[in-house]
Parts: C-alpha cells; structure tokens; sequence
C-alpha cells in the first residue's frame, strides 16, 4: 500500500461523506493514526491503493453541490462519463500510452518517418519550461514523481528505453582487473606449526606448491540424495618419475555422507589374493562406518567389476558402475585418489628435505597417514 484515499461520515440517513484525503502518500505521512482536532470520535473510510487513482476508479461519486461531500457508488460509474470530471490533477491518463500502433504512428509522426525517440526530443524541446517544472511529456501525457508506476513503465517501453540487459554486457567497457593475491610470509611459529601436517595448504610452502597448487579450482556437481549411503572408489598409482615401473597401487575409497577416506595399498590391482583382501578391508570399512546397506561405485574396469561383485557376496550390497568416458560420474573416488596422492607426496618431499635420506617409491604408510590427515576429525 503506497496512498491511502479517507472520507468522513457527516450524514449516515443520507449516505453522505466528506472527502478528507485523496490518494495521500504514505511515506509523506508523519503520524498514521491521528485524532480530529476536536476530539470526537467520527465513523471513517479508509481506502488503500498502490497507484494514484480517480474517484471514479475508487467507487466514489461526487455531489454537485459540494466539491468535497461525495456518496460511495452503488455500480460502478463509466470511465467515458466520468473522464473529465473525475481525473485527478497531475495523474496521467494511459489511453495514449496503450494506444495501437497505427495511432501512435499517425499521432506522433503525421506521416513522417521520424524516430521515435527524436520525436520525443522534438515535443520536449517545444514544451513551455515554465509549466513543465519536473514533469515529463510522454506522448501528449505529462508524468511526474507522483505518477503511477505502471504509467512511468509505459512511458519508457514507449520511448525504448530502460530495458534490462545483464551486468557483463552493461559493464563489458569497464572491466575490474583480478589481482593475483600476494603472498605473505608466515612466521616461524607459523611455518614450523604447519611442518607438523602440511595441512591445509600454504601457498608460501614450498612443498603444498610442489604437489597440490592448481591454476584453476575444480567445482563437483551436488548430487541428489540419496536413502543410503554412497561409497566410491578407484585405484591410484603412486611412483617417480626415475623408477616408473615401481609404482605403488592404492586402492582409495570416499564416503559421500561423512567424507571419510581410506587408502588401502595392494601389491596388485587385481588377482585372487588381492581381490580377497581388498574385499575383507572394504566389508571392515562398511561395518566401521555402521552401514546395513550401502552402494558402491566405481568404474567398469575388470578388476574394480571383480572387487564389486566379491563385496557384495560378502554383505548387502548395491551395485553402481560409472560410463566409461565419463570420469566425473566417479569423481568422488578421482578426488580422493588426487588429494591421497597429493598429502603423501608432501609429506614425503618435506621429509626428504629435512632428513637428506631418500624414501623408496612404495612408501606403504605414508599414503595411509595422508588419508588420516585428510579425513574429518
């Protein structure tokens, strides 16, 4: 509600009311519920509307006689009678606004071919400064600060103006530049309290940089929910780069609804002795986490089909299986492979760094203490 129109009982056997305030802004107001300066206590008709509106358009109908005395209508009152006699000063009428085209070609342009909005500065230019004042005359209708919203809308759909476009293209001239951020020395206490863990990552650590600084911040997809949990995993391979045929085979696992991880070295990816192993380690992991029924998931490779399906005679299992093009399906297990990876080698380089001894490629332990690290605590 932004006006508010109050009449007066002054005659209840003749049904007459006076009008006290017509289509009165309420922010204009400084006190809402004000008394009568004589005290007496008077039977009042308050009506609200969002616009500035006629009497006609109220339901009020005004007595000959008096300018301010008026009666409610008993059926509504036509527009085309009560036209001139009912409009309200400096409330635009939008008839000329909702006009047809053909209209507003013939009334704005008398057969010409003139733009639009140069016409409209023609009209503007002609207007007398000292009636206009704040007004604005849009198609023979003049518009100020207390026209409605509805009619201000229509004047700039008219003159094609004020239509919304999005940010960047409103701001592709003025562009604010990123700057990298700089990064700040730690302190001692700082630097030596971060070599305990590595966690989280440091961008002023040498080592957080070697193995876990990426240029871009990749962003996984929600997924629905689900009625039971959801584990993921995959097989990683961790080596270097001298001795590539040593590689240490991990199998990790990610938990959707606690985000645990678990790293669980292999002597190899598949193979009886290790698909009973790996199976023995996933059904321990399931009853750790308290889960009756769970799915896993991993993708359509042998080996994890293998390890799938020995899992579920093992327990209730359901079984999931990611596309074979498609690595984000299984992007749980791929994260937790990165990050496993990622913790270990850190710690390994720190390790290398401060002692001068050299690891060998198949630190078994080291990736289980980055998983310990990585998960919630």
């Amino acid at each position: 509600m932004q006006y508010r129109t109050t009449l007066v009982c002054v005659d209840r056997v003749h049904g007459i009311w006076e009008l006290l305030e017509m289509c009165q802004s309420i922010a204009a107001l400084d006190v809402l519920d004000e008394e009568f300066p004589d005290g007496v206590e008077r039977t009042v008709l308050t009506i609200a509307s969002r616009e500035v509106l006629s009497p006609a358009q109220l339901g009020i109908v005004v007595h000959e006689g008096s300018a301010d005395a008026v009666a409610p209508a008993d059926k509504p009152v036509e527009p085309d009678a009560q036209a001139d006699d009912d409009a309200m000063p400096g409330t635009p009428e939008l008839d000329a606004l909702f006009a047809s085209d053909d209209e507003k070609e013939k009334q704005h342009h008398d057969g010409k071919d003139v733009p639009m909005v140069e016409q409209a500065a023609v009209e503007a230019s002609a207007r007398d400064d000292d009636a206009v004042g704040d007004e604005v005359e849009v198609n023979g209708v003049r518009i100020n600060a207390e026209s409605a919203l509805s009619v201000m809308r229509k004047a700039c759909e008219y003159l094609n103006i004020g239509v919304r476009m999005k940010q960047d293209k409103a701001q592709a001239e003025e562009r604010e530049p990123n700057q990298v951020p700089l990064v700040q020395e730690p302190t001692m206490h700082e630097r030596l309290k971060h070599n305990l863990t590595h966690m989280p990552y440091k961008a002023w650590c040498e080592f957080c940089t070697m193995h876990k600084a990426r240029s871009d911040k990749a962003v996984a997809a929600p997924e629905p929910k689900r009625s039971v949990s959801l584990l993921s995993f995959d097989f990683g391979f961790t080596g270097r780069e001298l001795d590539p045929e040593n590689k240490l085979i991990t199998l990790c696992i990610k938990d959707r609804d606690t985000g645990w991880r678990e790293s669980i070295p292999t002597k190899r990816k598949g193979g009886l002795e290790s698909t009973r192993f790996l199976t023995g380690e996933v059904v321990r992991l399931c009853n750790v986490l308290g889960y009756n029924d769970v799915t896993i998931r991993s993708d359509p490779e042998p080996s994890c089909l293998s390890l799938q399906q020995e899992i579920q005679k093992a327990r209730p299992t359901r079984l999931e299986q990611a596309g074979e093009e498609e690595k984000a399906s299984n992007g749980a297990a791929e994260e937790a492979v990165a990050s496993t990876r990622q913790q270990a080698c850190v710690l390994l380089s720190a390790y290398e760094h401060h002692t001068g001894k050299q690891v060998s490629s198949q630190p078994a332990p080291c990736m289980g203490d980055a998983t310990w690290k990585l998960d919630p605590q």
